[in-house]
């Protein structure tokens, strides 16, 4: 082998060496840069989208209120009361807000789980990245989740999907226009039946 052979190869060597950690870093640094990001989560803003075509907003802040529009229904919690209105058949109903519900909503998953479960890199594509989170312990999880599987971008760490797997199965959904920790006026979350509707006071 000539010396120019052996240069060659003593460069893609050291070429070798040196991007493993350097990808391992950047890897790292998407999912600590993610975990710290949200957290701290305070509020969050958003439109999804999932199965059979359903779509929706979402405004929500820590403590239970939020309100969730999809085509046919209005659900809003002002953290005592959640009113589930269905405008086609002009109906609310009523019930207390429970904050210890086992129902997976996107609220739940982006308050609670994100704030539990911890992330490890799972795939790239682009400037996308795919995290897995699972729970921190076996004890430790939320609503019978078993892992989440979230799609963030790796510069901005916007969520733009998120599929979770439960004990009942999977479900999906897609995140866009999502705005984090900015403010949401208070009156987001009051509620009142147009009139000529009829109420269910489950309280």
């Amino acid at each position: 082998m000539d010396r120019r052979t052996l240069l060659r190869s003593a460069l893609i060597a050291a070429a070798g060496i040196t991007l493993a950690p350097i990808q391992g870093a950047a890897a790292d640094d998407v999912v600590a840069r993610f975990q710290q990001r949200y957290q701290g989560l305070t509020s969050v803003r958003c439109s999804f989208s999932g199965a059979a075509n359903q779509r929706g907003t979402l405004a929500a802040v820590r403590g239970g209120k939020f309100r969730l529009t999809t085509s046919d229904r209005i659900i809003v919690s002002d953290g005592s009361s959640v009113y589930n209105a269905t405008p086609s058949a002009k109906t609310v109903i009523v019930n207390k807000f429970n904050p210890r519900a086992t129902d997976v909503s996107i609220e739940r998953v982006f308050f609670e789980l994100l704030t539990v479960y911890r992330a490890s890199e799972q795939a790239s594509s682009g400037v996308y990245r795919t995290l897995r989170l699972v729970p921190p312990s076996s004890n430790a999880v939320v609503n019978a989740v078993r892992e989440l599987s979230v799609v963030v971008h790796a510069t901005t760490l916007a969520v733009t999907s998120i599929t979770a797997t439960t004990d009942a199965g999977q479900f999906s959904f897609a995140i866009t226009q999502l705005k984090i920790n900015a403010p949401v006026p208070a009156t987001t979350f009051a509620y009142k039946a147009p009139t000529g509707w009829e109420v269910i006071d489950l309280r």
